[in-house]
């Protein structure tokens, strides 16, 4: 537009850069199932991939969109699937199939939580389950800061709510010792 770029919003800017680079080293481990709305899959989906993560669901409920389009635009890693005016039964299935070890979308997702054990980020609408969810802040320089924390996090305790166990089948019980040997 040829206007001068507000300080305020440089400021903004980069402190997103800053949490861009001290997440990206948690989030390589990150497979990341995608759902809602298509703009709002194709936005994270973009946010994903700019943060190390690997989206291999991205999934709405809408008829077909552009999104499969766009989010084969993207440098992938793997190919992700792509679901339109899909159910959380497909998505759930995918998920599993694909290994997707956390969910990004609106709270019907928590059934990826609690049936195959994927850590849900709430985002979008609606968020039925939690209060204060609309209040959550997504949008602009900040509220990508608050949300890429919150994936990060959220990555941070599946990690560790899995490590001593895995460390302990791996080194102590024999059980991968013997799966390998």
């Amino acid at each position: 537009t040829g206007q001068t770029f507000p300080e305020s919003l440089a400021a903004e800017r980069g402190r997103l850069m800053d949490a861009m680079v001290d997440s990206h080293k948690y989030n390589a481990a990150g497979r990341s199932v995608i759902f809602g709305d298509p703009e709002l899959v194709y936005a994270v989906t973009g946010l994903c991939l700019e943060n190390g993560i690997q989206p291999v669901v991205a999934a709405a409920g809408s008829g077909e969109t552009a999104l499969t389009r766009l989010v084969a635009e993207n440098d992938l890693w793997e190919p992700v699937t792509i679901l339109a005016a899909t159910d959380f039964t497909e998505i759930r299935d995918q998920s599993a199939a694909r290994a997707a070890n956390i969910a990004i979308g609106p709270s019907d997702g928590r059934y990826l939580t609690e049936r195959e054990g994927i850590p849900l980020v709430r985002l979008g609408f609606p968020i039925l389950d939690r209060v204060g969810g609309q209040r959550l802040l997504s949008v602009g320089y900040s509220g990508t800061v608050r949300l890429l924390d919150r994936i990060t996090n959220t990555l941070l305790d599946a990690k560790h709510r899995e490590y001593r166990g895995k460390m302990y089948d791996l080194y102590y019980s024999g059980s991968e010792r013997e799966q390998t040997g």
